[in-house]
């Protein structure tokens, strides 16, 4: 019984260890998540404490979700390397119009350069700072 403990099975190296990660890092398999799912149109992730960590790894995410309109992402610390990472990111999305980014730490420039993403082109968005 000893090598069948929880604890025990953290501090073995061996191919439990990745699952245990994963299955404690929330935010990865979340993200896992999104990318496998092809209907998603909105997504409301406020009050989830993302940091620019966080933040960044979700904008690299939504490069690759081409059906996401609506995006929440208020009260999260996103911070300015968050937020640049997600002004980056909707250059490339052009899908996302209505963004809420409020309560983020986030510098003049960059709600700037948000601003001006979502208005790009024919592009008509919404953005809440």
């Amino acid at each position: 019984m000893q090598g069948d403990c929880a604890a025990t099975r953290k501090l073995q190296p061996g191919r439990g260890r990745r699952a245990e990660a994963l299955r404690l890092n929330t935010t990865l398999t979340s993200l896992e998540a999104l990318r496998l799912n092809t209907r998603l149109t909105s997504l409301a992730r406020s009050l989830n404490g993302l940091g620019e960590g966080g933040g960044r790894a979700l904008a690299e995410t939504l490069r690759l979700i081409t059906k996401i309109t609506s995006l929440d992402l208020g009260f999260n610390d996103l911070g300015e390397g968050g937020g640049r990472a997600m002004a980056e990111t909707l250059r490339l999305n052009t899908t996302v119009t209505s963004l809420d980014l409020r309560y983020n730490d986030l510098r003049e420039e960059v709600q700037s350069a948000l601003g001006q993403v979502l208005t790009w082109g024919d592009r008509e968005g919404s953005l809440e700072l």
